[in-house]
Order: C-alpha cells, then structure tokens, then sequence
C-alpha cells in the first residue's frame, strides 16, 4: 500500500490506512454499501473496524471529492481512479513546493 500525500489549503494530511483501505475496496471491488465495504475490510488481519467508524469515513472521502454516494441505492463509489488520484496529489505537491520555494527564497 502506498501512503497518499492530500495537499490542501489548510496544509498537507495524509490519507490515513483506513481511507487507503476504504478507496482500494471501491476500487478492486466496485461501488458497496457501508456494511459490505465494512465486511470487505475487516479481513482479520488488524480489529475490526465498526460500522460507524466506516461510514464516517466514507463521509470524510466524500467532501474530498473521493467518493460519490448513490442515495437511492445506499451506495458509495469511488469518484477518481487511483491514477487521478496520483495525479493530483502530485500537483498539489508540487504547487506547495513551489510556494515553499518562493518564500525561501
């Protein structure tokens, strides 16, 4: 898994492994459910993530525009492909650099 870098104007965060986890079952498996996406992730292999702390997740994901919910369907789906993801991430990296560069300078 790698660890993905958010910029924002309030600063850099990144995405925590349970965001990762969350955005790489909408991305291997499709769009879920809150309890299916719970299921999927509660693999065993770390304590199992209650329902409310994936939700509230998926909440979280959404207004970073990560994720889109489907009402009629109780549904979330991942909004950008990983690629996208990447590729943003990548300039918001590199305007904050260049910010940090002019100020040094």
């Amino acid at each position: 898994m790698r660890l993905r870098i958010l910029v924002t104007e309030d600063g850099a965060e990144a995405m925590g492994p349970l965001m990762q986890a969350v955005m790489d079952v909408l991305w291997d498996g499709g769009p879920g459910t809150p309890q299916a996406i719970q299921r999927r992730i509660n693999t065993g292999a770390e304590p199992d993530k209650a329902f409310t702390t994936v939700s509230t997740t998926l909440y979280r994901l959404a207004t970073q525009g990560l994720v889109t919910r489907d009402r009629r369907r109780r549904s979330w789906a991942a909004a950008v492909t990983r690629e996208e993801l990447d590729a943003v991430v990548c300039e918001r990296l590199r305007a904050a650099l260049a910010q940090v560069e002019a100020v040094a300078v």
